[in-house]
């Protein structure tokens, strides 16, 4: 089924976060990647936009491939076109602090970094009694040799209990993380590890700590004995979960005509992610 871009603004103009989701964070539109060579890194394709740079969708592998002929990929690079789910990108570009860039006929849709936050780090589902709650979830790496490329190992969870009428009840915040992996301090209040979650809960833990475009990255420089990455954390505040949305969450923008150059993932990353980290994590690497 085709994802269609007049119906994701309808979604946002008529905006529920659980239909939202529902309807949107599986949804499948093509990304297109670049194989650098010799060594087959697969990375996806960047475009520059006046917002900064960003991953490019497309509604379908066809109206990808006849668009990438307006493009120019950089040197030893090939185009590789691969269906993903929309929340799926979308996480990654949250992660890896990009935008979200969907073209669609004439027009390059940007999607705000509130929706794309939307459709990578919050989930809502319901519990057996019916309780309705709410997650927004902020990743965080560790600058750890051993554990870079490893993706979000802790995460920092808003959780909302939400009533029948869907007015907010009552909340609370805490740190989660993989004690699979190491273990934090007693001394480090409202944290908990991986192990104490609901299955639900451990099932959503693991799919935001899934690594990112940039880890796979990372994983690679460290395999041929480099540095792995700064360590950093989302550009949008951990406490920024309420942020509405402008407008209808997109921002069209005339594309330009005639070739226009293709980056790849690897080299926008230093200049661009912002190098902080909580520093409050107190970290037996065990």
């Amino acid at each position: 089924m085709e994802s269609s871009f007049s119906a994701f603004q309808q979604s946002l103009k008529n905006f529920n976060l659980p239909e939202f989701l529902g309807d949107w964070s599986q949804a499948p539109v093509c990304v297109p990647f670049l194989r650098k060579q010799p060594e087959g890194l697969l990375l996806p394709a960047a475009r520059e936009t006046p917002n900064g740079h960003a991953f490019l969708i497309f509604s379908n592998k066809e109206r990808a491939a006849a668009e990438m002929e307006h493009f120019k990929p950089t040197k030893n690079s090939q185009v590789v076109l691969r269906t993903v789910a929309l929340g799926e990108v979308a996480r990654n570009a949250y992660m890896d602090g990009m935008k979200l860039a969907w073209h669609h006929e004439k027009d390059l849709g940007l999607i705000t970094d509130e929706v794309v936050r939307i459709l990578g780090s919050c989930a809502s589902f319901a519990d057996s009694n019916g309780q309705r709650r709410n997650y927004w979830c902020t990743p965080y790496r560790l600058n750890v040799d051993r554990l870079a490329g490893q993706g979000a190992l802790i995460q920092s969870w808003l959780m909302v209990d939400i009533n029948e009428d869907g007015s907010e009840r009552e909340s609370s915040e805490l740190k989660v993380y993989d004690d699979r992996k190491f273990q934090m301090s007693s001394e480090d209040e409202g944290s908990l590890p991986r192990s104490s979650l609901t299955k639900r809960e451990q099932a959503l833990f693991d799919r935001w700590a899934t690594p990112s475009y940039f880890d796979g990255y990372s994983r690679h420089r460290v395999s041929n004995g480099l540095t792995g990455y700064p360590e950093k954390s989302p550009a949008v505040s951990a406490r920024d979960h309420a942020a509405r949305l402008r407008e209808s969450g997109v921002q069209s923008q005339q594309r330009n005509e005639g070739e226009s150059a293709l980056l790849p993932l690897a080299g926008l990353f230093f200049g661009i992610v912002a190098v902080t980290l909580v520093a409050s994590f107190i970290i037996y690497s065990g």
